[in-house]
């Protein structure tokens, strides 16, 4: 029997945030677990929404405008696309209007509420806590403009209490899941009290729970409190570290990037020397059980109920960090930061490196070498070409594909494509040696207007 009676029909629901939609699962689950046989249903997601995985049937909506290759790329990436007023995600406005939702479930930008009748949408704020992890509401409110009568619920968080209390109760009342809300909320309460350390240590370790690598971002908000709770000190400054010379060293180290898995995150960490910050660091002096790479898809970034599952597995490290991998299930690995580690540049090979990264965030078609003070063209300009001129260019995007063969042994640098490019047809030779032949005419041919080469960039 239905616990409350004159309740309104169930709301057909989208959530575009990964965090919401799981506060909506465990809803309805606490929900069913009441009494309630008349549930809302979740009919659309964002490409994110990846759990529970018994949503992964449910119509996508959504796509990233980035492709990660590395922090640093992914980081300039989202920079361009910020600074030019473009959304990081597309949306599939056809199907969401389609589905007609009577709620959306979006990530919060301001701290306001209001009505905008001219759109037939009411907005109904809450925290904001970051730009990139989710898409935009203007993004989503243009795709619903033409939709009556649907509510955007913007849900974020910044603290714990946050992730674990109020956005619960917010989303259980606009689902009219008031009783499941509170139910949720004490079952948060009485773990997060079970977990909290009450026993005081002459000396906590400093814990760095990094979330991005190039730049620096070290986690912050629920993160610092989560640290705090279970014996350990936060770094007084925490999210984007221009300077990590000056913040304590860590005693523990946790890689939870976000939104990478551990394999990725492992192969980004090997992917260059690291800085002098790691390297020096009581964490990684003591030996590998000081490091520790978490998927960052599932723990620690997403402010949601699996916030106490991360918890948990902290409140372990922190008291020992041998015992990293006592809690079964959490996905974990420790870190050998000597393990087949990438050479460490030399002051020449930095600035070159330096050089190259701003001049191509600078979109300059080349720099001075730090070295010689002669040009060299970046990658960007390269890039632009859509062509691969064969000189052996430092760094060139497309492995060097035009270079003859009997000079291959010249190359110092064998560079190879990391990402997909599109490539200007080469010209036409007598020989096809570096390029194609021009066909011979076939009789009864139509004229061609298009020539499509198809090349692989390689030999």
């Amino acid at each position: 029997m239905e616990p409350s009676t004159n309740k309104p029909a169930p709301r057909r629901v989208v959530s575009l945030l990964p965090s919401a939609t799981e506060h909506f699962a465990a809803l309805v689950s606490a929900a069913a677990r009441l009494g309630h046989t008349s549930l809302p249903e979740l009919v659309g997601r964002s490409h994110e929404c990846d759990f529970p995985t018994s949503y992964s049937s449910v119509p996508t909506l959504t796509k990233p405008r980035t492709t990660f290759t590395s922090c640093e790329d992914t980081h300039n990436q989202v920079v361009n696309l910020l600074q030019s007023d473009d959304s990081l995600y597309e949306i599939d406005a056809v199907t969401l209007t389609n589905l007609a939702p009577d709620l959306i479930l979006v990530r919060a930008a301001y701290l306001f509420s209001f009505h905008r009748p001219h759109m037939h949408v009411s907005y109904i704020q809450v925290q904001d806590v970051c730009n990139v992890c989710s898409i935009d509401r203007p993004t989503v409110s243009c795709a619903m403009a033409s939709n009556p009568n649907t509510e955007i619920l913007l849900v974020n968080s910044r603290t714990l209490a946050n992730a674990l209390e109020d956005s619960v109760r917010l989303l259980g009342k606009a689902l009219h899941l008031e009783d499941a809300a509170e139910a949720v909320v004490a079952a948060n309460w009485a773990r997060q009290t079970a977990l909290t350390v009450t026993t005081q240590t002459i000396r906590r370790p400093i814990v760095y729970i990094v979330e991005w690598m190039e730049p620096l971002f070290l986690a912050k908000g629920w993160a610092d409190e989560m640290v705090a709770l279970v014996g350990g000190q936060a770094p007084v400054t925490t999210g984007r570290i221009a300077d990590p010379s000056v913040l304590e060293p860590p005693d523990l180290i946790v890689v939870a990037l976000c939104g990478l898995d551990r394999h990725t995150t492992v192969k980004e960490l090997r992917s260059k020397p690291f800085p002098p910050w790691w390297r020096s660091s009581p964490a990684v002096q003591a030996g590998t059980r000081h490091v520790f790479v978490v998927d960052g898809n599932q723990m620690f970034n997403r402010p949601t109920n699996r916030l106490l599952d991360a918890m948990e597995w902290l409140g372990v490290v922190v008291a020992n960090p041998h015992h990293f991998n006592s809690i079964q299930g959490f996905p974990v690995d420790a870190f050998d930061s000597d393990a087949a580690a990438p050479p460490i540049l030399s002051e020449i090979e930095a600035a070159i490196v330096a050089a190259h990264a701003a001049a191509c965030a600078a979109n300059q078609a080349r720099y001075n070498d730090p070295a010689t003070g002669y040009g060299v063209f970046t990658s960007a300009y390269l890039l632009d070409r859509q062509a691969c001129c064969g000189n052996r260019c430092r760094h060139c995007p497309y492995g060097h594909a035009n270079v003859p063969l009997e000079q291959l042994h010249l190359i110092k640098s064998k560079n190879t494509m990391t990402s997909s490019v599109f490539l200007r047809p080469p010209k036409p030779s007598a020989t096809g040696r570096l390029g194609y032949r021009n066909p011979k005419p076939v009789k009864g041919a139509v004229p061609r207007d298009v020539v499509v080469v198809f090349w692989s960039g390689g030999k």
